[in-house]
């Protein structure tokens, strides 16, 4: 009777962790899933903006110059898009480190400013505040890295310190010596 009783017991227990670690791993994947909505919510952020902007403001496009920024802008933010869906095919398999080239980073910068403008120009406008994003660059480091991925990181760190103001702000940066960042 106390086999039969400890037996039970211990499959009762081999069910409750069988469940615990179900529970751990549906954790892990609604983390992931979140990360890459943000991810794909960041990417697709300026695409929506910037297009939004070109049909609210046709008159832009006699502008050549100026049309032509924001269609690369477009096309970068689509890239960025592409790249984390890829991240995604991806995941399963080994990361390959390979397919890194040396980038300016201030034109990371300019690109990641340029791409979240919708965002803390004209959203913080409508809300009638003010948000200024400083681009006085020291130097001009160059870095060896995949230019899509860092526009996101840029990109997101952008996003990330707009959606933590409350109101006004300001998002400044600070060039380190491209000695400690190559």
């Amino acid at each position: 009777e106390s086999n039969v009783r400890l037996s039970n017991t211990l499959v009762q227990l081999k069910n409750l962790q069988q469940r615990m670690i179900q529970h751990q791993k549906l954790d892990a994947l609604q983390q992931l899933v979140r990360g890459l909505a943000h991810d794909l919510n960041n990417a697709l952020m300026p695409i929506a903006g910037l297009s939004d902007f070109l049909l609210n403001h046709p008159g832009i496009l006699e502008h050549r110059e100026d049309a032509t920024d924001i269609l690369k802008d477009i096309s970068t933010a689509a890239e960025v898009a592409r790249k984390t869906v890829r991240s995604l095919r991806e995941f399963y398999r080994p990361h390959n480190s390979g397919g890194h080239e040396s980038v300016e980073l201030n034109k990371i910068i300019e690109k990641a400013v340029s791409l979240t403008a919708p965002l803390w120009s004209e959203q913080a406008r409508a809300k009638g505040t003010m948000i200024d994003v400083e681009t006085k660059f020291d130097g001009n480091p160059v870095v060896a890295g995949s230019e899509a991925e860092l526009v996101d990181v840029f990109t997101n760190l952008i996003i990330n310190s707009v959606e933590a103001m409350d109101g006004n702000g300001r998002i400044a940066r600070i060039m380190m010596n491209a000695e400690l960042i190559a």
